[in-house]
């Protein structure tokens, strides 16, 4: 919620549907079971009717219509000055996608993407960039295979302006490996200032301990032990500057 402006957010019911965007993607998106999405549904327009004193049904606002926001829509603009806004015209949004997407296959003419934007895709796109553009914003994106989650996240990155990185499995891939790729991810990001979207699939799970070292970048930012105390020195001589442009102290903290 605090993606948005008062440009963008400039009525009372504009910003409680944002609340309630916000609220299923927050909540509803983590929840496995149609009953339990239909049961947040109604607890949400409950408090709606109860707290916000507004007449809204089950029906308006989630049967009748998809409320979406997004940062989409403005496509011309800078990444960083795209505003988070409601959609109200999803032919709007379709329009902006498709605009995205014949930019990408211009641009990637040896792995072009033959997407169709209807409505559920839209809000798949959505709710992936809305994540990816928070700092460490991650997600699980659950589903069979060939339902569109790599092509999503993959134009997602894009429209971000992120470098899109995905591991490429050989029979001689280990651990070490992995870490090695950790490595350079951290520095393109950390030290570069890069924009990176990093996609790991079930396939390439070949070894249990990446999900440990997954588990600690979600948790901590980092990976116990994955730098030697001579690339730790250099890494602190790089960051030097940048801690000065932000005004933190430089410590190894």
């Amino acid at each position: 919620m605090l993606m948005t402006t008062p440009k963008t957010i400039f009525a009372a019911e504009t910003f409680t549907r944002l609340w309630i965007h916000e609220c299923m993607r927050t909540f509803g998106d983590r929840l496995v079971a149609n009953e339990d999405r239909d049961w947040l549904k109604s607890y949400i327009i409950s408090l709606i009717n109860n707290k916000f004193h507004y007449d809204w049904s089950y029906e308006d606002m989630f049967t009748k219509r998809n409320i979406i926001f997004t940062d989409i829509l403005r496509s011309d603009l800078d990444v960083h000055e795209r505003p988070y806004e409601e959609v109200l015209d999803t032919k709007r949004l379709a329009k902006s996608l498709y605009d995205m997407l014949l930019e990408y296959n211009s641009k990637n003419l040896n792995n072009k993407m033959d997407l169709v934007f209807f409505e559920d895709a839209m809000c798949y796109i959505s709710r992936i960039t809305r994540t990816l553009r928070q700092k460490r914003g991650n997600c699980l994106l659950i589903g069979v295979s060939g339902c569109g989650k790599e092509s999503y996240t993959t134009l997602s990155s894009f429209i971000l302006k992120a470098r899109f990185f995905k591991i490429r499995m050989t029979k001689n891939y280990r651990r070490e490996t992995f870490k090695d790729e950790i490595k350079t991810l951290m520095k393109e990001t950390g030290i570069d200032g890069k924009q990176v979207c990093f996609m790991l699939n079930d396939e390439q799970l070949n070894n249990e301990l990446f999900l440990e070292d997954i588990n600690s970048i979600l948790n901590t930012g980092e990976i116990n032990n994955l730098h030697k105390t001579e690339e730790i020195d250099m890494i602190m001589q790089n960051m030097v500057s940048i801690m000065q442009q932000l005004k933190r102290d430089q410590t190894k903290v």
